[in-house]
This record gives structure tokens, sequence and C-alpha cells, in this order.
């Protein structure tokens, strides 16, 4: 399968799927991510629960 993009992204944390986001309607994006998605990430709210509860 021959594909081609404009832009690939390294990473589909939150910087890498907002930016594939507002680049698709311009470009052809490819997102290139190792883990498993979805994934547990620190600024997915585990630091904002731990937060919420020294206030």
């Amino acid at each position: 399968m021959d594909k081609q993009y404009d832009i690939t992204i390294i990473g589909a944390g939150p910087a890498g799927s907002m930016s594939a986001y507002n680049l698709a309607n311009h470009f052809k994006v490819l997102i290139v991510e190792a883990q498993d998605l979805p994934r547990n990430k620190s600024c997915s709210g585990i630091l904002i629960k731990k937060v919420g509860r020294c206030t």
C-alpha cells in the first residue's frame, strides 16, 4: 500500500492530537503512536484528582 502524507506527527498525546485535528482540514496527516490507546497520562486527570483533595 503506497500512501503519501503531507505531515507526520510523532505522538498522539494532547499536543499531537490537537495538532493533527487542526491540520486535517488542510493536509493529509499521519499520527504515529507507540503505545496502545487509550492510555493513562498524568495530563489526563490523574494529577487533577490529587490536587482536588488538597483544597
